[in-house]
C-alpha cells in the first residue's frame, strides 16, 4: 500500500485539481455530499459516483477544523460545535453536478442547510472491525499524518496500535486526542437517520 507522503506536492495537486473542478460549471443539479468516519471508503465511493454522467468530484474536502466555531478547540471532534454560515459557503461555493466529501459528525441543524442548498447526502457505513484496521495502517504507514509519530513511540507493536484505535487516544500537551471509535460512530448516527420520520 502506498500513500502521497510529500505534503506540499500533495497540497499542489490538490489546489490545482480543484481549480480544473471550477471550469465544470454546466453540470446538472444536484450537488452531493459524500460523509463517513475516518477509513471507511469515502475516497472509493467519490470515485465510483464521479463515474457517473454528468458527475464529478470537485476536490474539496470539508474538514471538521473549517466547519468548527471559533471558540472551540480546532483540534478534536470530540466537543464539535458546527458553525453553520461556514458548512453552508463551503456547500454553496461547489458547483451543481459536482461532489464534496466530508468526515463530519452529525448535528440537527446540518440537516436545514443541506436541504436549502439541494445537497443530496451519501453516508457510508462500514464495519468497525474493517475501519480501525485501516485506520491503524493509515496511521502507520503515512508518516507526514498528525498522529504517525505518536502511534510510533507509544505503542511498540501493531496489535497495540490497533487497540488504540479502537479505544481512542487520550489528549496530550502536545495535540489533541482521539475518540473511541464506538464514540465516533455515535456521533454520525445521525447521518444514518436524516429526514426520516420520527
Amino acid at each position: 500500500m502506498m500513500f502521497f507522503q510529500n505534503k506540499p506536492l500533495r497540497s499542489a495537486a490538490v489546489y490545482l485539481y480543484r481549480a480544473y473542478a471550477r471550469c465544470f460549471f454546466l453540470y446538472p443539479e444536484p450537488r452531493s455530499l459524500v460523509n463517513s468516519v475516518p477509513k471507511a471508503g469515502t475516497h472509493l465511493l467519490s470515485l465510483i459516483i464521479a463515474e457517473l454522467p454528468h458527475v464529478m468530484f470537485s476536490g474539496v474536502h470539508i474538514r471538521i477544523q473549517e466547519v468548527q466555531q471559533a471558540e472551540v478547540s480546532r483540534e478534536t471532534e470530540a466537543d464539535f460545535r458546527l458553525d453553520a454560515d461556514s458548512l453552508r459557503r463551503r456547500l454553496a461555493a461547489v458547483h451543481p453536478g459536482q461532489l464534496v466529501t466530508a468526515h463530519l459528525p452529525w448535528r440537527p441543524e446540518m440537516e436545514h442547510i443541506l436541504s436549502n442548498l439541494g445537497v443530496q447526502t451519501l453516508y457510508l457505513v462500514r464495519d468497525p472491525r474493517d475501519i480501525v484496521v485501516s485506520q491503524m495502517h493509515y496511521r502507520v504507514h503515512l508518516r507526514r499524518h498528525i498522529r504517525h509519530k505518536r502511534m510510533m513511540k507509544e505503542f511498540e507493536t501493531d496489535a497495540d496500535r490497533l487497540m488504540a484505535c479502537i479505544n481512542g487516544l487520550p489528549p496530550r500537551d502536545s495535540g489533541s486526542g482521539v475518540p473511541p471509535i464506538d464514540v465516533r460512530l455515535d456521533q454520525r448516527g445521525g447521518w444514518a437517520t436524516m429526514g426520516a420520520c420520527t
